[in-house]
């Protein structure tokens, strides 16, 4: 414990604490260094551990995709190679002239013996510029498919298909197609823009039958003769392969929550996935986008949706998303030329509500696609291990620490405790913090006496909360300074409640049962008021003020007092509910709110005082409330509380009334509830109402009828309906010969 001199201003320390502290202090620093290092040591281990992991699993995955890589790049050359010495004419006459239609046959020929060679291989294709001539060969898993798009005499291409089964067996079929040219996709103008061998950016395969929704990357090769463009060869592959190749031989941290995947940065520096374990989520059906004949395209004839590789920001995984907007600007951006990162890269980052370990590895030579190896998995599969171990260090230090402790703990607290524990509570009481247990005693009798009058001071403090408004007593107490008589103007809101024939209802309970269910009623209701920031001012045998906005300043006191009201009459209605099952009387309560200036403080003698509200906002509240008996209504608000909640609130003016000791003429309105939570067909009743109120206002008697008897069609139990109703047909009989509009109560 500690306490300030009020008059040398140094702080003096108890003996507990004194050797408390010392002894703890040096005991805790000890395990903290300890404990610190064995974490910093732990976690830079795991660290280690999980970037070797991480180097080692990128490596591996860049080994398989420079082997589909090399495989099309390598046969791309061979194939190169095999045209210009001329191995691959129909004829040796040919040699030395430029390849036709007519070598197809021997084309396809050594196109179907590589297949059989390379399974990789998706497509291995020829495509001549100066006929725009094509042979293809496509492999599939039952059987391989020769295409050729061959021009006949009348220039239009016809397709000849040539399928081989394994079991040997050949179907062909011809078939006539007038619009592909191979010189219009963009594997054909990526190899001629270039003018070498190039990767163009991936795709979704042509499907012969139906859509495709297979991607795969082409290797693209343009051979030159004298600086002429003759043909462009391709060799292509599956992207699938890479996907299944990371879903079967790649795991990505302990909790299989971890996924490779495989980025593309394309030609229009957008960035598409193009292997993932899930390689259903690489592709996407899109409306193509019209083009005319002169474009590039990637169009299927004939099929109205397309397939297209799924762009990086609408990919369905969130944490690759997230992953992508970390990566440098020199990886989405810049040239590839200007980038340096060739190495493993690993980066910490958050996807919803959990932190992932990222890392990223560039494909590295120039004669590969722009691919970027990814790896993603969650922290904890990293930090896993070393949060366990932490763990047990933990709670083996802190076992130590906490019995080691208890020796000089316990020694000091037989002394001191007692005092300490009288401290806390004075400090308690002097937030008017009133709810703590029973202090206990002490076998030192000076101190003994300090605990007995300290809970007797508490007790009777509780006594005294009874009686004032908590709030109040409070901010006296904190302020430390004696209450005084006078008081201030402040805009507030009054609260009037009581309940309904309660006279009748008292008369047939005891006396003991009456207070038994007045305090239930009370308490339910004083608990809400408080609950919604309100001052309870005092009861009136069953009536209760309350105000908003006091003590403590509150701008939003009109709507806090509304709130409280609409939850009492809710509650009651389960109060009511318990109290029918219990035999007991059912009490319904009306409720009356006015705003306005009044004055607040202190009021009564020098002896005696009473904090409470004066002026006539406090009058109008109680003459609302009773109104509502005229009204058959359970919550009525004056027109400046109107003014300040009818943005919350659904308001019907009942009418314009001057309450006894008025004769100005204000609205009164029915507080009906939120508004939105109100029926569409309380709030057309309101607006209907407040329609022909109007009318009445305006001494439009018989128009005002009408409308009056046209809303009790539609709301035959609505009583202010009647009773403007029954008001509107005895003027139209005796019309008044000076007219305001202004109804003036009689009564209180």
């Amino acid at each position: 414990m500690l306490e300030l001199n009020s008059k040398n201003k140094k702080w003096r320390f108890t003996f507990r604490v004194t050797l408390t502290t010392i002894f703890l202090s040096l005991l805790a620093l000890s395990s903290l260094a300890i404990g610190f290092t064995s974490f910093l040591f732990g976690r830079q281990n795991a660290s280690d551990l999980s970037s070797q992991i991480i180097e080692q699993t990128s490596n591996r995955i860049d080994l398989r995709i420079r082997a589909l890589l090399d495989v099309a790049r390598s046969q791309s050359e061979i194939n190169e190679k095999l045209i210009n010495s001329g191995q691959l004419r129909a004829s040796d006459t040919r040699h030395d002239e430029p390849l036709t239609s007519e070598d197809f046959p021997v084309i396809s020929d050594y196109f179907l013996e590589v297949m059989k060679v390379h399974k990789e291989l998706a497509y291995l294709s020829l495509a001549i510029e100066a006929t725009g001539e094509y042979c293809m060969l496509e492999q599939k898993h039952e059987s391989i498919t020769s295409r050729r798009y061959i021009r006949n005499p009348d220039n239009q291409i016809e397709i000849h298909d040539y399928e081989y089964s394994n079991n040997g067996d050949i179907k062909y079929k011809v078939s006539e197609y007038n619009n592909y040219d191979p010189r219009k996709r963009p594997w054909y103008v990526a190899a001629k823009k270039a003018g070498r061998q190039t990767w163009p950016d991936s795709f979704v395969f042509w499907g012969t039958d139906s859509v495709s929704t297979t991607p795969g990357k082409t290797c693209a090769t343009p051979i030159y003769t004298d600086g002429e463009l003759q043909y462009v060869l391709t060799a292509d592959f599956e992207l699938r392969d890479l996907s299944k190749f990371l879903k079967n031989q790649i795991r990505v941290g302990d909790s299989g929550r971890g996924r490779p995947f495989i980025i593309e940065r394309r030609s229009d520096d957008t960035m598409r996935v193009v292997a993932y374990p899930q390689a259903e989520l690489l592709t996407e059906l899109i409306k193509p986008v019209e083009r005319n004949e002169e474009e590039v395209t990637t169009v299927v004839p004939g099929q109205e949706m397309q397939p297209t590789l799924v762009p990086i920001e609408r990919f369905p995984d969130p944490v690759v998303q997230a992953f992508t907007k970390r990566l440098p600007k020199s990886l989405t951006t810049l040239p590839r030329s200007f980038s340096t990162e060739d190495q493993v890269v690993s980066f910490s980052f958050r996807a919803g509500a959990k932190t992932f370990i990222g890392s990223y590895q560039r494909l590295r030579g120039s004669n590969y696609p722009d691919w970027i190896t990814c790896m993603v998995m969650p922290e904890s599969d990293v930090l896993g291990s070393v949060q366990r171990n932490n763990l047990v260090n933990l709670v083996i230090g802190l076992s130590a620490f906490v019995i080691t402790s208890l020796m000089c703990i316990l020694l000091s607290t037989r002394i001191s405790s007692p005092l300490h524990t009288v401290a806390i509570e004075n400090e308690r009481i002097g937030t008017f913090d009133l709810t703590a247990k029973t202090i206990g005693r002490s076998r030192i009798t000076e101190v003994d006496q300090l605990l007995v009058a300290t809970e007797a001071m508490k007790k009777s403090l509780r006594s005294f909360a009874k009686y004032v408004p908590t709030e109040l007593v409070r901010e006296l107490v904190s302020s430390q300074n004696e209450a005084q008589l006078g008081g201030q103007k402040a805009t507030l809101t009054v609260y009037f409640s009581d309940i309904q024939d309660f006279t009748s209802i008292s008369e047939k309970l005891t006396a003991e049962d009456l207070v038994d269910h007045l305090e239930d009623y009370l308490t339910a209701m004083s608990e809400q008021i408080s609950q919604d920031h309100g001052t309870i001012d005092k009861y009136i045998g069953d009536a209760v003020m309350a105000f908003w906005g006091a003590p403590t300043p509150n701008k939003n006191h009109a709507i806090d007092a509304c709130r409280a009201a609409l939850a009492n009459q809710h509650n009651l209605q389960e109060l009511c509910k318990k109290w029918r099952d219990q035999g007991k009387p059912e009490l319904w309560t009306r409720i009356g709110i006015s705003s306005g200036e009044l004055v607040i403080g202190n009021m009564g003698s020098e002896e005696r005082l009473n904090y409470t509200v004066i002026g006539n906002p406090v009058n109008l509240a109680s003459r609302l409330e009773s109104l509502n008996k005229v009204y058959g209504t359970k919550i009525i608000i004056s027109q400046k509380t109107k003014e300040l909640v009818s943005d919350i609130f659904v308001l019907r003016p009942l009418d314009l009334v001057a309450v006894k000791g008025q004769e100005i003429g204000n609205y009164i309105y029915e507080l009906i509830g939120f508004r939105n939570e109100t029926k569409r067909e309380t709030i057309e009743l309101a607006e209907e109402y407040e329609a022909a109120l109007t009318t009445y206002i305006d001494s439009h008697f018989q128009e005002a009828a009408k409308k009056f008897e046209f809303i009790m069609k539609k709301f035959p139990h609505d009583t202010p309906t009647t009773l403007l109703l029954k008001r509107c047909l005895h003027l139209c009989e005796h019309p008044p010969t000076k007219w305001d509009g202004v109804h003036r109560m009689s009564f209180k």
